[in-house]
């Protein structure tokens, strides 16, 4: 079943939107994130933009991988596009073995042949 694209008007929430979400995701994690950006049309004022979700580069540091921290981290971001009416997310995934097995373990989420993963909710 082919879903129709939304655009929307710019809505000045959305820098405020994000910088709440920052903040609460930087103390939760404290120092396991880098950094956490605002990028995409959402980010530049004035722009229309399509309800969705950008996450660029998620990396764990070797000694937390494979304790949950990455899909708890995904399922939160699930559930808060959910609640914010956002239908899907990309992901611009990282090629290499490991991070493969992660991409693959997303329930209803395609592979493109560019480092791409996208999930519609």
């Amino acid at each position: 079943m082919k879903k129709h694209v939304v655009v929307q008007s710019y809505d000045k929430t959305w820098a405020n939107d994000f910088v709440a979400i920052r903040d609460e995701l930087n103390t939760v994690l404290k120092d396991l994130v880098l950094r956490i950006e605002h990028v995409g049309s959402t980010s530049v004022e004035g722009l229309s933009a399509k309800p969705m979700a950008y996450v660029d580069w998620v990396y764990v540091l070797p000694e937390y991988r494979h304790k949950g921290i990455a899909q708890s981290l995904f399922k939160a971001l699930e559930n808060d596009c959910i609640d914010n009416e956002i239908n899907q997310y990309y992901l611009i995934r990282s090629i290499n073995t490991e991070a493969d097995r992660f991409y693959h373990s997303f329930e209803a989420a395609s592979l493109s042949e560019a480092p791409i993963l996208r999930k519609e909710l």
